[in-house]
C-alpha cells in the first residue's frame, strides 16, 4: 500500500512539474526536461492504473498496461540518454536518429512478443513474466535490463567521455563531467535497488524515482552558469570539518564515556553533558576566529573586507599609487587575480594605463560589442557566463575572442552615460578556480567604486594633465565642466533660470541638473551627497549620469525617487546619503511638482503678497530607509507672473560670520525681496556676495543655489 501511494503522489508532482516547466523552463534543452517529464508522467501513470487493475481483478489489462509501462521505461532511458550523448544541442543528426530508431524497434519487439505477462502480486510488486534463453540460460527480462539499463548508458558515458577530453570549453567540460557523473551515480543507484529488492521485492517500483533524479541533474547542467570554484568548495568543506564535524565526534565519544553515569547519578550526567556541550561550541567558534585570522583559510565571503578596503582608498595619491592599491586590495580579496586597468582617452582605442604583471593590451573599441552591452544594461562580465547569458548571444564570438587575447576571465566595463571609456580587467584565479555567481554579485553591487577609480584615472592619467602641481583644482574644473555640458538649460520666454555651484575647497560632491521631458516639461535636481573631496564629486557624476538613466526607464515621479534612493543605500559607501530637491515645471499649465528629500530651503516669493514663505514641507534623506515611497509626498504649487522660486543646499543657511552666527533663512528671505526686480543671474550673485562679506571671505562648507523667476507678461518674449 505504501508503494501504491509513493507512486501516485510522484505522478502528482510530475504533472505539477510539467506545469511550471511549460511556463517557466525558458532554456536550451528545456523540451528535453518536458518530454521527459512526459514520458514519466506515461511510465507512472501506467504502474498506478497496474494497482487499480488488480484491485477489481482485471488481469489482461494489467497484461496490457505492464507492457506499457516497460516500454515507457525504456523509451525514457533511449530518449534522455541520447540527449546526453549530444548534450546541450538539441537537434540529432543522422547517425543517433538510426541508432535510436533501431534500439526503440529492439525496445518494442521485447516487450509485446518476448514478455509474456506483467502484473502486481501484493508483497511482491510487479510481476515480469517471460521465457528463458537456452543459449545463454537468461531469460528475456534480462536482455531488456541489460540493454536498456546496462548498454546503452555505457555507450552514453563513452560517448561523453570522448566528449569531455576533446572539448576545449572549461564551462562545456564541467557541465559534460556533471552529466558523466550523473549516469554513473544512476547506474549506481539501479544497481542498489535491485539488490534492496531481493529482501524487499516492491522496491523495484522506486525505480522512477530515479529517473526524476537524473533529470534534475540534467537540469543543474543545464542551467550552471559559472564554474566551480574547487579552492571555495574545499574551503567550505574544511569549515564544515572543524565547525560540525569533529565537535559531533567529540560530543559522541565524550556522552558514550559519561553514560554509565546516567543511571547512577542523571543530574551529574545532565550537567556534564551540558557543560561538554557548551565547551565544545566555544572551542569550535574560537578556533574558527583563530584560522580565519591566520587566513588559513579563506572566507570566500568576502565582500564586506572588499568594501571597506576599497572605502579607504586614498585619491589625493598619484595614478600609479591608487592602482597599485587598488590591485593589491583585488588580488588579496579575489585571491591571486591579477589587474588590468584600460581607458579610452577619446582617440577610439582603450590603452593600457596599469597593469600588476606588466603586460601592456591596447585594443581598438568594439562598437558594436559595447553598444549590446549598454543596451542591456551590462557592467560586469565573466568569461563563464558568456555561453549562458542570452543578453550576449549576438556577441559571444566577440567576447571569447575579447577574452582570449586579453587572458583574463573577468572584464568590469566602466561607462559614462552612452558611452564605455574604461575597462578592469582581471586574470585568473590562484589554482585556475574561475569567478563565481558570489564574484558576479560583488563586482555588480559595488560597480561604483570601480567607476570612481576609473573616471579618476580618465581625467588625471593623460600626460598633459599630469604634473599640474594642484591636481584637485584640474579635476573640479572637469568635473564641473562636464556637468554644465550635459545639462538640458531651461529655455523658455516664461522664466528667467540660473543656478550656482560654488565648493568651498575646490571640489564637492553638491549638484544641479536639468533634463528636458518634453517641450514644455522640464526636470530640475538640487541637492548634495554626503562628503567632500574628489571621492564625493565623482559619486555626484555617477549619481548625475543615473538620473538621467532610469528616466529612462520609468515616468512616474516617485519611482525615480525611491530608484535613485536604492542606488544610493545599496551601491554607495555605508553611510552615504543624498539631500535636496526634486522638481517637474510644467510650462503650460505653469505648474510646480516636487518632492523634498532633504533640502534646508525652498522658498516662494509671491507678488500678489509681496512676501517670502517657506514651502518645503517635511523632507527625506535618500539613503537610510529601504523603501520610502510611503515617505515622499508630491507637493503641487500654481507659478504665477511675477512669483519667484529659490532652493539652496544646507551650505547657504550654515555659513557663520567671525563671531559664530548663521546666515540664516530670514537674511536669504529679505534678498529675495529686496533683489526682485534684477534677473535670476544677478539675484544669485547678490545673494552670494552678501554671504562672502557676511562671513568675512570664510565660506567653509558647499554652496548650490538654484533660482527660477516667472517674467511678468509684458517682459516675456
Amino acid at each position: 500500500m505504501v508503494f501504491c501511494v509513493l507512486s501516485f503522489l510522484l505522478f502528482v508532482v510530475l504533472i505539477i512539474l510539467v506545469v511550471l516547466s511549460d511556463r517557466f523552463l525558458n532554456i536550451e534543452g528545456g523540451k528535453i526536461i518536458i518530454n521527459g517529464l512526459l514520458l514519466l508522467i506515461l511510465d507512472v501513470g501506467c504502474l498506478i492504473s497496474i494497482f487499480l487493475a488488480f484491485y477489481y481483478n482485471y488481469m489482461q489489462i494489467q497484461k496490457i498496461l505492464g507492457r506499457t509501462m516497460l516500454f515507457m521505461s525504456g523509451a525514457f532511458s533511449i530518449y534522455i540518454l541520447s540527449y546526453s550523448m549530444r548534450f546541450p544541442r538539441e537537434s540529432r543528426s543522422i547517425i543517433a536518429n538510426i541508432r535510436d530508431i533501431v534500439f526503440i524497434f529492439i525496445l518494442f519487439f521485447l516487450c509485446y512478443f518476448k514478455i509474456k505477462n506483467i502484473y502486481y502480486v501484493r508483497g511482491y510488486g510487479i510481476f515480469i513474466v517471460s521465457d528463458i534463453i537456452p543459449e545463454i540460460l537468461h531469460s528475456w527480462l534480462y536482455v531488456y535490463n541489460f540493454i536498456f539499463m546496462v548498454c546503452y548508458p555505457l555507450i552514453t558515458v563513452l560517448v561523453l567521455t570522448i566528449r569531455i577530453i576533446r572539448t576545449t570549453s572549461r564551462m562545456l567540460r564541467q557541465k559534460l563531467l556533471l552529466v558523466f557523473s550523473s549516469v554513473l551515480f544512476c547506474l549506481l543507484l539501479f544497481r542498489l535497488l535491485f539488490l534492496a529488492a531481493k529482501i524487499v521485492p516492491e522496491y523495484t517500483m522506486l525505480a522512477a524515482y530515479i529517473f526524476i533524479l537524473y533529470l534534475l541533474l540534467l537540469y543543474i547542467a543545464l542551467t550552471m552558469s559559472v564554474l566551480v570554484d574547487v579552492h571555495i568548495v574545499l574551503n567550505r568543506m574544511l569549515r564544515g570539518l572543524y565547525s560540525y564535524v569533529l565537535p559531533s565526534i567529540c560530543a559522541g565519544l565524550l556522552f558514550v564515556l559519561f553514560l554509565p553515569l546516567k543511571r547512577v547519578y542523571p543530574v551529574v550526567f545532565i550537567f556534564l553533558v551540558s557543560i561538554m556541550t557548551a565547551g565544545l561550541l566555544i572551542a569550535s567558534y574560537n578556533l574558527s576566529r583563530v584560522l580565519s585570522s591566520k587566513n588559513k583559510i579563506r572566507n570566500a565571503k568576502y565582500m564586506f573586507a572588499f568594501e571597506q578596503e576599497l572605502a579607504s582608498l586614498d585619491y589625493n595619491s598619484t595614478s600609479n599609487e591608487v592602482l597599485t592599491k587598488l590591485a593589491d586590495i583585488v588580488t588579496r580579496n579575489i585571491d591571486g587575480a591579477s589587474l588590468d586597468v584600460l581607458i579610452d582617452f577619446g582617440d577610439g582605442e582603450m590603452k593600457t594605463v596599469y597593469s600588476s604583471l606588466g603586460a601592456t593590451f591596447d585594443m581598438k573599441i568594439n562598437y558594436t560589442m559595447f553598444d549590446v552591452l549598454l543596451n542591456n544594461k551590462i557592467s560586469v562580465v565573466l568569461r563563464a557566463q558568456v555561453d549562458n547569458k542570452h543578453e550576449l548571444e549576438s556577441i559571444q564570438d566577440d567576447l571569447e575572442y575579447f577574452f582570449d587575447s586579453s587572458n583574463t576571465d573577468a572584464c568590469i566595463f566602466l561607462s559614462e552615460g552612452h558611452h564605455i571609456f574604461g575597462l578592469m580587467l582581471l586574470g585568473q584565479k590562484r589554482l585556475g578556480n574561475t569567478y563565481t555567481d558570489y564574484d558576479y554579485s560583488v563586482f555588480t553591487t559595488l560597480y561604483s567604486y570601480f567607476f570612481v577609480t576609473g573616471y579618476y584615472i580618465k581625467n588625471i592619467a593623460n600626460k598633459d594633465i599630469v604634473g599640474i602641481v594642484n591636481r584637485e583644482i584640474k579635476m573640479s574644473g572637469q568635473i564641473i565642466q562636464s556637468i554644465q555640458q550635459n545639462m538640458d538649460r531651461i529655455c523658455n520666454p516664461k522664466v528667467s533660470v540660473d543656478f550656482m555651484m560654488t565648493p568651498a575647497h575646490e571640489i564637492g560632491g553638491e549638484f544641479i541638473d536639468f533634463v528636458r521631458l518634453t517641450a514644455s516639461r522640464h526636470l530640475f535636481v538640487l541637492g548634495g551627497l554626503s562628503g567632500k573631496g574628489l571621492t564625493a564629486s565623482m559619486y555626484m557624476v555617477v549619481l548625475k549620469s543615473l538620473v538621467r538613466t532610469f528616466l529612462s526607464e520609468t515616468e512616474d515621479f516617485k519611482s525615480l525617487v525611491q530608484k535613485i534612493n536604492e542606488y544610493i543605500r545599496n551601491d554607495l559607501p555605508l553611510g552615504t546619503f543624498f539631500a535636496g530637491l526634486f522638481g517637474i515645471i510644467d510650462f503650460e499649465t505653469d505648474t510646480l511638482y516636487y518632492l523634498n528629500c532633504g533640502t534646508p530651503a525652498l522658498f516662494l516669493y509671491t507678488q500678489m503678497y509681496n512676501n517670502v514663505i517657506e514651502i518645503q514641507g517635511d523632507g527625506r534623506i535618500l539613503g537610510f530607509a529601504k523603501d520610502i515611497r510611503n515617505l515622499l509626498k508630491i507637493r503641487k504649487i500654481h507659478l504665477n507672473p511675477g512669483d519667484i522660486l529659490f532652493s539652496c543646499t544646507a551650505g547657504a543657511i550654515d555659513t557663520h560670520s567671525i563671531r559664530g552666527e548663521r546666515f540664516g533663512k530670514s537674511r536669504i528671505q529679505q534678498l529675495i525681496i529686496n533683489n526682485k526686480l534684477y534677473s535670476a543671474e544677478k539675484m544669485l550673485e547678490f545673494i552670494y556676495e552678501a554671504m562672502r562679506k557676511f562671513s568675512s571671505n570664510q565660506i567653509e562648507n558647499d554652496v548650490s543655489m538654484l533660482m527660477i523667476k516667472y517674467q511678468e507678461r509684458n517682459n516675456r518674449n
